[in-house]
């Protein structure tokens, strides 16, 4: 799919953070290490924080702005596996929470690349929430040394 107005920008990511955030309380539900049950937790917690703010971002957007037109962005590059299933190990969940986090990271960069004077508010947003994946993704790394 072709991201071609802000409206669908936004959209967008709101069905990643929503995806993200089904994928971690699933998994948190079912892996067996209670650390990492409690770290994915978070996240899932995170997501729903973050899905909030970009639903606050929609509500106050003016019409004009979201049907800004926007190139440059297909979605499929930013498409992620969400499923879990209940012989998901640690090593297995931490490298597809890592792919989860490595291309939301591209996708809010990418969007703002492609974006950034239309974005106004949401740019300041779409930056943190790259960072914060950028973040996690250290922390999913480390998972992965121990």
């Amino acid at each position: 799919m072709e991201i071609s107005t802000f409206a669908t920008l936004l959209r967008f990511a709101m069905d990643l953070e929503r995806q993200a955030e089904e994928f971690y309380r699933s998994l948190a539900a079912k892996i067996r290490d209670p650390w990492a049950s409690e770290l994915f937790s978070g996240y899932a917690r995170e997501y729903a924080r973050r899905l909030k703010l970009l639903e606050g971002i929609r509500q106050r957007d003016i019409s004009e702005v979201l049907l800004e037109p926007i190139s440059g962005m297909d979605s499929r590059q930013y498409v992620v596996a969400t499923n879990v299933n209940d012989r998901m190990d640690i090593e297995t969940a931490s490298n597809a929470a890592l792919d989860i986090e490595t291309k939301f990271e591209a996708f809010y960069k990418d969007s703002l690349r492609v974006a950034g004077a239309v974005l106004g508010e949401a740019g300041r947003v779409f930056r943190k929430l790259s960072e914060e994946n950028r973040e996690r993704r250290k922390v999913l790394s480390s998972l992965k040394k121990n």
